[in-house]
């Protein structure tokens, strides 16, 4: 087996990460779309950059209306809407990067600006939150004080600032002073050495958070069939997104302990519009109702995950229960009786990176068959996967992600708006009426009128199908009885901040 050298790695004021690959220094950017980085890449990026807030830990619990007051401080210290919402007023705390600078006003409004200079995920942040592209969208008021000035109200907006994108660094850094983006950010750790074995994080002393137990995390490589026994060893600290094998293994062991949260992941099939399905309902509900979605929960998941019954997911306020997300054979093959087409083919392309995929894509083939449906699966390395996906080269794709942003008015413009709103629209779904009530409820301020026009939109989604959704798995991390004090946040791949965990045995 796989060992870690024994030195101070081992002490208590350190996490220990196996990774099964290390990120170059270029992919450590949150603004970054790079669908080949390794996943550690996102966990490394969550310690060293810090969002303006963060939801409450019980928001995802509540029912009510949105509030400002949902949102706790990172580096903002409070946030004020005018009474029309085209207005939010943000102080910032008292904090300081790697290099000793102080974040300032100054600061926010030039990585919100930058983010309009790139074609990357910060840009369409900016859109989508009513951020005009121009020097006066910020006003700033003081050092530590500035005034967001959108160019329509956007009830969205505040649940833009809990993401990593536009990542906030120091204007040092885009004044072409310093290349180093990742030690210019004001996280509560800082790269204190990097190579191709070695990833070490300490902690920034001059970050606001004097509480932080965890001083240094070390992401080290490790093949994954090493990983569960380094944990029951105590090498390792922590596994994320175990296998259903290592639950199983884990519950074995006293100094292990399961943190799973419902999360936002979720997995469907994508019809792309140059798919013959796509022109007849009747084939995509026929496919949809053939899926065994309890066997997928339980043969892969190990019941670690829940049957996708709707288009958005089930942590999102205002995701609607859709009725789908269960077999019925005879149904699916009354409504294949109703279709003109025989011997149906369709290529379903699947990321070969991604065990679990692999898996559901057989078991759906083989549901897919008993209604006289073929799928030939095309087994793709992720990177031709994502481009096929991109350039809308495919069929149907078996197609497995999560939102960096966990508000209805993010999600659903995300997947199935139009060119302007649909960033991973893969499938080039476009419903005159969706893009409407998407453009009206972007700037509509009233809470109740708002939910209405994204309740629709999911019917119309329901009746229509470009997606069809198969599950939601749990967010899942395997851990080390030292610690506790995990949450899951939507930020990148729900990742948590290492700075939030309290040492259990204390």
């Amino acid at each position: 087996m796989f060992k870690f050298q024994k030195n101070k790695m081992t002490d208590n004021k350190s996490l220990n990460i196996a990774a099964l690959k290390l990120p170059t220094l270029e992919q450590i950017n949150p603004d970054n779309y790079d669908p080949n980085k390794p996943s550690v890449t996102h966990d490394i990026i969550v310690q060293l950059f810090e969002p303006l807030f963060k939801y409450d830990a019980n928001y995802y619990e509540k029912q009510e209306a949105f509030l400002l007051n949902d949102l706790q401080g990172l580096l903002g210290s409070s946030i004020k809407m005018n009474q029309d919402g085209t207005k939010y007023k943000i102080d910032l705390k008292e904090t300081f990067n790697a290099h000793g600078l102080q974040l300032t006003s100054t600061d926010v409004m030039a990585s919100w600006l930058h983010a309009f200079e790139k074609k990357q995920i910060g840009r369409w942040v900016a859109m989508m939150g009513s951020v005009p592209r121009k020097d006066s969208c910020i006003k700033i008021i003081d050092d530590t004080s500035l005034e967001f000035n959108l160019e329509e109200p956007n009830l969205l907006f505040p649940h833009l600032l809990t993401m990593m994108v536009p990542p906030i660094v120091s204007n040092y850094y885009y004044s072409g002073e310093s290349n180093e983006i990742y030690n210019h950010a004001f996280g509560p750790y800082k790269i204190n050495k990097f190579d191709n074995h070695h990833i070490q994080l300490t902690n920034n002393e001059r970050h606001w958070d004097k509480n932080i137990i965890y001083k240094e995390i070390n992401y080290l490589l490790m093949p994954n069939i090493d990983r569960m026994q380094a944990l029951i060893s105590n090498e390792i600290d922590l596994i994320f997104n175990p296998t259903q094998n290592e639950i199983i293994e884990s519950s074995k062991h006293r100094n292990i302990s399961l943190y799973s949260a419902p999360g936002n992941t979720r997995i469907a099939l994508q019809i792309s519009n140059k798919a013959k399905s796509s022109i007849d309902i009747n084939i995509k509900k026929a496919i949809s109702l053939s899926i065994p979605y309890q066997k997928i929960i339980k043969s892969v998941y190990g019941d670690h995950a829940v049957a996708w019954t709707g288009l958005v997911p089930l942590s999102v306020q205002g995701a609607k229960d859709l009725e789908l997300g269960k077999e019925n054979i005879n149904q699916a093959k009354t409504l294949m009786s109703k279709v003109d087409y025989d011997n149906l083919i369709f290529d379903l392309i699947v990321d070969n990176s991604s065990e679990e995929c692999i898996e559901i894509a057989s078991i759906i083939k083989e549901a897919a068959s008993v209604i006289n449906i073929k799928l030939n699966i095309q087994l793709l390395p992720r990177k031709t996967f994502k481009l096929k996906q991109m350039n809308n080269d495919f069929e149907i794709a078996l197609d497995k992600d999560l939102y960096r942003c966990n508000e209805i008015g993010y999600v659903l413009p995300h997947d199935f708006g139009d060119k302007r709103h649909g960033i991973t629209n893969w499938t080039n779904y476009n419903n005159k009426e969706v893009n409407r009530l998407f453009a009206e409820a972007k700037k509509t301020i009233n809470y109740t009128e708002r939910i209405k026009m994204y309740d629709n939109v999911q019917s119309i989604l329901a009746n229509e199908l470009p997606w069809i959704p198969i599950v939601q798995p749990g967010f899942n991390i395997l851990h080390t009885n030292k610690m506790s004090g995990f949450t899951w946040q939507s930020r990148l791949s729900g990742y948590p901040r290492y700075s939030d965990l309290v040492d259990a045995e204390k």
